[in-house]
């Protein structure tokens, strides 16, 4: 899959950050990701429903936990994406569903790349 990258100083995922941060357990690191990407689909969901019924507290609570989900993990991209979530919110919401899209992108690059 060819993904161009607007945030040349991120990385995708900091395997080797996540690796340090769980003790070089092979285990966790697993656990961590397929939790991650169990639960990715029902946050993006949630964040579509709160921009369709100006909810910003939806918003707000699916995109925070995308963006520490993400930052537990280690995908430094999503992570951003998901602060730029929080940040336009309902304030611009053809912005945020284009970051939403982005993401969808980002969470299937990853999928690939992480191969769980």
């Amino acid at each position: 899959m060819e993904y161009l990258n607007r945030y040349p100083g991120l990385s995708h995922f900091n395997k080797d950050e996540l690796y340090s941060r769980v003790n070089y357990n092979e285990d966790n690191v697993n656990l961590l990701l397929k939790t991650y990407f169990k639960e990715f689909p029902q946050y993006i969901k949630r964040i579509r429903t709160g921009i369709r019924t100006s909810k910003p507290e939806i918003i707000n609570m699916a995109s925070g936990l995308i963006a520490d989900s993400a930052e537990a993990v280690c995908f430094d991209i999503m992570h951003q994406l998901a602060g730029e979530v929080l940040f336009y919110g309902l304030s611009d919401k053809i912005k945020c569903l284009d970051i939403i899209d982005e993401m969808e992108v980002e969470n299937e690059y990853l999928r690939d790349l992480v191969d769980i």
